[in-house]
Formats: C-alpha cells, structure tokens, sequence
C-alpha cells in the first residue's frame, strides 16, 4: 500500500501466484466497514486504487482475504 500515509489515492499493489477470487476491506479504527470490494485476479500482479479523499484523518485497517488465509495491514489517512 502506498502512500502511507495517505491524502488522497491509496494504491494496493498484490502479486498473485494464481487466479483467485479477492476481497478487499477497509474498516476503520472502530471496526466500521469504510469500503469493500471483490476482485477476480489472474496469476500475476494487480493493483486496486481506493480515493481515500472523503476519510477522516486516522488509522485504518486494509485486509485483503482469499480462500488461503488473510492479511491486514494499517494505513494513516493524514
């Protein structure tokens, strides 16, 4: 993800070793749902932009899932 932290387009870069349904997740530092989206990948390298513009200055959490398991990492949105 970058920038980090964020004003205004956050870019999500995912490198896939197979096609693979994604979801995408921000929530915010209460748990709230902020945006969501699924992706159908192909093998190989995607990358998803979210305007971040309309958040509020803080920490959010971006989780990306497949079948395989999960990752979430934290973004700042300045």
């Amino acid at each position: 993800m970058s920038p980090n932290p964020v004003n205004d387009i956050l870019t999500i870069d995912i490198q896939m070793e197979r096609s693979d349904d994604l979801m995408l997740i921000i929530n915010d530092q209460n748990g709230h749902l902020i945006w969501q989206k699924k992706i159908k990948s192909a093998a190989d390298r995607i990358q998803v932009e979210y305007n971040a513009e309309l958040l509020i200055p803080g920490i959010y959490l971006m989780s990306i899932s497949n079948a395989e398991g999960h990752l979430t990492k934290s973004f700042t949105k300045s």
